[in-house]
């Protein structure tokens, strides 16, 4: 056991005379991170059929095109005072756009009685170098002549705004 004993005496003093220390060593990395303003889809001038006078059976289909062109019928005339809408697209300049898809809107007198509006608005295939692009919304109104007089809007109670998509 005295052999034992002075050998575990010896291993602990050289151990303790002996530096023993671990090595590190340091260094650095760089990281970077490009941050963009996503696009924005904003409707700024609202689609205005302006008033719509009907005759007969008061039935028809009425356009409004992207250039401001009404197109009536003998059903249905135009006061010639219809303003086609805009939207403005904002984003991060020269962004390339695959893809613009328009939705229906609902227009409502605010008593139930609803018109559909189909949407055509036009398309374009990137944003400016400012990030930005306007485009003018037009679309028709296909009326079965038994809608009530008056104001019909997308602001109305069961009245629904069309949906503008734009993939990028």
């Amino acid at each position: 056991m005295k052999k034992v004993i002075s050998a575990s005496v010896l291993t602990l003093a050289l151990l303790a005379g002996t530096n023993v220390m671990a090595r590190e060593a340091e260094g650095t990395g760089d990281a970077k991170a490009t941050l963009e303003t996503g696009m924005q889809v904003e409707g700024k001038d609202v689609v205005d059929f302006g008033t719509l006078t009907r005759f007969g059976s008061g039935a028809g289909t009425v356009s409004l095109s992207t250039s401001g062109t009404l197109t009536d019928t003998d059903t249905i005339k135009g006061d010639g005072n219809a303003t086609v809408g805009t939207v403005e697209l904002t984003g991060a300049h020269d962004t390339v756009i695959t893809d613009i898809q328009y939705g229906a809107a609902t227009l409502s007198n605010g008593s139930g009685k609803t018109i559909t509006m189909t949407v055509d608005g036009e398309t374009t295939d990137k944003l400016d170098a400012e990030g930005k692009a306007t485009l003018s919304v037009g679309g028709s109104l296909t009326l079965a002549g038994d809608e009530p007089d008056g104001e019909y809007s997308t602001e109305k109670a069961d009245g629904v705004p069309y949906k503008v998509t734009v993939s990028y």
